[in-house]
This record gives C-alpha cells, structure tokens and sequence, in this order.
C-alpha cells in the first residue's frame, strides 16, 4: 500500500512536471519571431509532447499505467483542480458545498463540452464515478477510488450530490484529476467500449 502511494505521488509530481512544460512550450511558441510567417509557413495546430514510454490505453479506467496517467491528466478533469500552489480551485464543478464533510453537492459548470462537442451533464458525472468504482469496468483505477464514496446521484441538470459513509475532509482532492477522478462521457464510453489500445488497431 505504501507503495502504490508513493508511486501515485510521483506521478502526480510528473503530471504536473508536464502541465508545466506545456505552458513553456506554449509561451515560447507564442514569443517566435515573424521570420516563419514572412517565409510563409503555416502555423501548426498540432502539439507533439515525447513521453518516456508507450500508453496501454487512452482510456485511463482500463490501465494503471503512469503514462497512461500522464495523457489523462492532461486531457481530462475532474470536478475540480489543483493549483501549482497545491490548493483547490473550480473545475468541471464551479462551486460545491459540504454538510459534516460527509454530504457534498457540485454545481457543475455550464458550457462544457467534450472532444467530440456533446455537452457535459450530471449524468457524465454520475457515471464516470460509478465506473471509477467498479473494478469490473475500471480495473485500472477502482482499487485507488475513495471507498468511503457511498453514492452519487444526480440532483439537478448540473448538480450531483455524494454521500460518504462518514467525514472525510479529505474528499475533495479525490475529486481532482490529480486525485482520481476522469470525468468521461457517458454516451461516448459506452458506444466506443474500448479506445485508445493497440487491439484498437
């Protein structure tokens, strides 16, 4: 157990490594001179990132692997964020209320879409957590799900609500994508069943 911690530390500390990176890349593509554009060359759109290794799957429920941690931190949220101050900010959730740190409720953020343009709504959420939670369907990341997480139910358009089996102050880093929550849509995960995998190919 001691172990499995200290490996999701690490991997936080390189995840974050790599937000980092990415921001410099971005400043310094942002800072080039206009050379490229007086020789007519097209901006790219595309930004290539080496990683020290291949994923398993783009699907992070499926494998436990750290780089397949690494793509999904970057590519996905949780309700919310962890600052480079190491504090806690909005995401996919803009605002959030507890009672006895054991009832939470989430009032999601309007206007989120995914990749493909579809809406994110509670039920998004509702089923990325019950799917994190199921060793079946996530056997990547259900043994690290909080097991105090008794339920989640959808309680508005864009509201969820949790109840833990007890006060766990500690609940709300779980819901960072730092933590262990990937909020995936519900439509696409369930046409697509697996993505992102060499038996893809």
């Amino acid at each position: 157990m001691k172990e499995s911690v200290e490996i999701r530390s690490r991997g936080k500390i390189v995840a974050r490594f790599l937000a980092l990176m990415l921001f410099v890349l971005a400043g310094l593509s942002a800072c080039g001179g206009g050379n490229e554009k007086e020789a007519g060359d097209k901006a790219s759109d595309t930004l290539r990132i080496a990683l020290p290794g291949e994923i398993a799957s783009l699907d992070i429920t499926q494998s436990g692997g750290i780089i397949d941690y690494y793509v999904a931190s970057i590519s996905q949220e949780g309700l919310v964020a962890v600052t480079s101050e190491g504090k806690l900010a909005p995401a996919l959730a803009e605002t959030w209320e507890t009672t006895d740190n054991r009832i939470w409720k989430f009032k999601l953020r309007e206007g989120v879409q995914f990749h493909d343009g579809t809406p994110m709504t509670a039920d998004d959420v509702v089923f990325s957590v019950n799917r994190a939670k199921d060793p079946e369907s996530a056997p990547g990341i259900a043994s690290y799900f909080p097991p105090y997480v008794e339920k989640v139910v959808k309680t508005g358009d864009l509201e969820v609500t949790f109840t833990l089996d007890g006060s766990h102050p500690g609940f709300l880093w779980n819901m960072s994508n730092a933590g262990i929550l990937f909020v995936t849509s519900k439509k696409f995960a369930e046409s697509a069943q697996s993505y992102g995998s060499s038996g893809d190919l």
